[in-house]
């Protein structure tokens, strides 16, 4: 869910590349995101690779619940950095 919600964004603030990868450093090339954000996002990527690509014994003995709470707890800082806070700095005017 949340490597679908990285996705999602990326395609919405247009990023640029083939795939999932380069698309994230091109937002990162291009300030909408941190470096920090880049580095967590890559690590959302690979976690949901691993949730979609393998079997289902494979997902229960790599992925753990802390897992799906960091991936939960970054994807709201991400959303939050990338469409919260902009909004909040530059309300739409009446």
């Amino acid at each position: 869910m949340c490597r679908r919600a990285l996705q999602v964004s990326c395609d919405l603030e247009k990023a640029i590349g083939k795939d999932l990868y380069t698309q994230v450093d091109d937002l990162a090339k291009n300030g909408k995101i941190t470096e920090t954000l880049r580095s967590m996002a890559h690590r959302i990527r690979l976690l949901g690779a691993r949730g979609a690509h393998g079997d289902f014994s494979d997902i229960n003995k790599s992925i753990t619940a802390q897992d799906a709470d960091d991936a939960i707890s970054f994807m709201r800082h991400y959303l939050e950095h990338v469409y919260e806070l902009p909004a909040k700095l530059n309300p739409p005017q009446p």
